[in-house]
């Protein structure tokens, strides 16, 4: 795939706020040979982190991409060292722990969604590394407060509440028994042990939360615990890194 066939940009940050966004840098840096009026950009910014901007992004331009079976390009960028400033000085001022300084790490991170790849206007695109079933979105309510990035006159201000542990090991229970869509791939396994897991790695303390939630070990959870213990949390970047880490991993299909 050429980088001029590429017609849709979908970007997604919590941390790297400009205006014009990164997206627009991106689609203009020398050699990409894009033009412009034919290229259609959806930035997303200040959001949760994990997947969500970028999936919501992509479901946006996803009728209008499988109508001209066109590929996008899907990139994460992070800065999360934004947030250094203030979780450093409400350390010094209020004496008290915070995670932050230690549990984020700048980073980007892209991919390609792409529309019946063996065929099309497209059909030199290889089959994708992964293929998607089945997809959910859900918001819990009344949990804006626990989970947010606010600017501050000393940068950005991370708030993440002890409430998160209790609410995302149970969302993620329940979506394992809602997403296997036997329908569309009937191999589809149903227990959570028969699964390769990616989920956004938010700290150690969820991510064994989970284990213990769903009954499964560390090794289904391999790629995660990977990247959070060499990458650490890169926003929305990070459940990028843990697919890319997975396809390079032996497991199941």
């Amino acid at each position: 795939l050429a980088v001029d066939e590429i017609t849709h940009v979908v970007s997604t940050t919590c941390t790297n706020s400009s205006n014009p966004g990164f997206d627009v840098f991106l689609a203009q840096e020398p050699n990409r040979n894009w033009v412009l009026p034919s290229l259609h950009g959806v930035g997303v910014r200040q959001r949760s982190c994990g997947s969500v901007p970028c999936r919501e992004s992509v479901l946006l331009v996803s009728c209008h991409l499988a109508q001209r079976n066109c590929p996008a390009l899907v990139a994460a960028c992070e800065i999360t060292s934004s947030m250094r400033r203030d979780e450093l000085e409400r350390i010094s001022r209020d004496q008290e722990i915070r995670i932050g300084v230690t549990l984020f790490r700048d980073g980007a991170s892209a991919l390609i969604p792409s529309f019946n790849p063996e065929g099309g206007v497209f059909p030199k695109l290889s089959k994708g590394i992964y293929e998607l079933v089945n997809w959910m979105h859900l918001t819990v309510p009344d949990t804006h407060s626990d989970l947010r990035i606010d600017v501050d006159a000393s940068g950005f201000k991370a708030t993440l509440s002890a409430y998160i542990l209790s609410l995302t090991a149970p969302l993620l229970l329940r979506s394992c028994t809602t997403l296997p869509n036997k329908s569309a791939m009937p191999t589809l396994p149903s227990e959570p042990q028969d699964f390769d897991w990616a989920v956004h790695p938010e700290g150690a303390v969820i991510l064994s939360a989970i284990q213990t939630a769903m009954n499964i070990n560390k090794d289904e959870m391999k790629a995660i615990w990977e990247v959070y213990e060499n990458d650490r949390n890169t926003s929305s970047v990070t459940v990028l890194s843990v697919l890319d880490t997975l396809r390079m991993q032996p497991g199941r299909e």
